[in-house]
């Protein structure tokens, strides 16, 4: 029964309630009058609550049924697909074939991804770099995570700073630049230290290539000239 129905079935009772009283509104003393509203208030209140039980009652059996036919289904569905997964594969055992080759054989990349998503897989990451600017950013990170980090010098600074600029909230340190602060002489030594390490692998990398496009150009060098001599030795003969 909808929400509808049972909205109408308590205007129709109020109404009856309110007619009955109406028409025994002269054979009555008013104390018997307000007992007997009372009691029908009641009545039609108890009416309400039932129901209102009932009409939930009905929404969960509905909720029920539809969830239990939406599981059969989709156990329908699986065994169908598996049934006819063991036709196809007796099929091909008849005719000697390998059905696992022949299923792979037939699977789309819409396939392939379908069952990537449903199994959770997921495609290896990309290796290597679209552009500069993604090597640049790669490095800088790989660069930073090397560096060593004194917490306890961190927090105590944090500190003085939450104590001088009245801050009570440690998050909010953040939002605080002071241009006062001093940089210890051990971090500078580690930075031009960090640089120099830097460069000293960008300079090894940059000999040993151009040793080996040394070496390459002194090879086609030397057949370039041995080909001119074969050639005006042909030329002499």
């Amino acid at each position: 029964m909808s929400l509808s129905f049972y909205f109408f079935f308590h205007l129709y009772a109020l109404l009856q309630t309110l007619e009955m009283g109406s028409a025994e509104g002269n054979e009555s003393s008013p104390d018997d009058k307000r007992s007997s509203r009372l009691s029908r208030l009641k009545r039609l209140k108890a009416k309400k609550a039932e129901s209102e039980r009932n009409n939930r009652k009905d929404l969960f059996d509905d909720y029920k049924k539809q969830k239990l036919q939406s599981i059969n289904r989709k156990k329908i569905e699986k065994l169908k697909e598996n049934a006819e997964e063991e036709v196809n594969k007796l099929d091909h055992e008849e005719r000697g074939e390998d059905y696992e080759r022949q299923r792979n054989l037939d699977w789309s990349i819409k396939d392939w991804e379908e069952w990537e998503k449903k199994t959770g897989k997921q495609r290896p990451r990309q290796v290597g770099f679209d552009n500069w600017s993604q090597l640049a950013a790669s490095s800088y990170e790989k660069e930073i995570s090397k560096l060593q980090v004194d917490k306890d010098d961190y927090n105590e600074k944090k500190q003085v700073l939450m104590r001088k600029y009245n801050i009570t909230e440690p998050k909010d340190v953040r939002n605080i630049i002071d241009l006062k602060s001093e940089v210890k002489s051990s971090d500078i030594d580690k930075l031009v230290q960090n640089i120099n390490e830097t460069n000293d692998r960008r300079m090894k990398r940059r000999r040993d290539h151009d040793s080996e496009h040394d070496v390459s150009s002194y090879i086609n060098e030397k057949n370039k000239q041995f080909n001119m001599k074969l050639n005006r030795q042909y030329d002499k003969d």
